[in-house]
């Protein structure tokens, strides 16, 4: 009976040993998984700062781009109005010729008169 008795304690022993074990590595595994969630929680808090990140970038080109259309009309319209004063410019080239060759007529013709 005493060997029973001792048995008994042993195997109640065993089991609380194994109890406490178990409950080590359970509160072992709660503190790696509150570990785990706020290496989580780091990681969505770089996603959102990422993800501004993008959106900004996003803006800056749409940005850039409306700057680039902007300055494309630019050139075009200087383009056009070189293009303009080049064609005022032999407009009046073409009419200084001809005044130059109406003065050349009135001269001769004042010529005439004085003889």
């Amino acid at each position: 009976m005493q060997v029973i008795i001792q048995q008994l304690q042993q195997d109640a022993k065993d089991a609380v040993n194994a109890m406490q074990a178990s409950l080590d590595s359970a509160g072992n595994g709660v503190q790696q998984v509150r570990q785990t969630a706020d290496a989580l929680g780091r990681i969505a808090t770089e996603v959102q700062a990422i993800n501004r990140m993008n959106h900004e970038v996003a803006a800056s080109v749409r940005e850039q781009t409306q700057m680039a259309g902007s300055v494309e009309r630019s050139v075009g319209d200087i383009s056009q109005a070189a293009e303009q004063t080049a064609s005022r410019a032999d407009q009046l080239s073409r009419v200084a010729g001809e005044l130059n060759s109406h003065a050349g007529q009135l001269s001769t013709m004042l010529k005439r008169f004085r003889l």
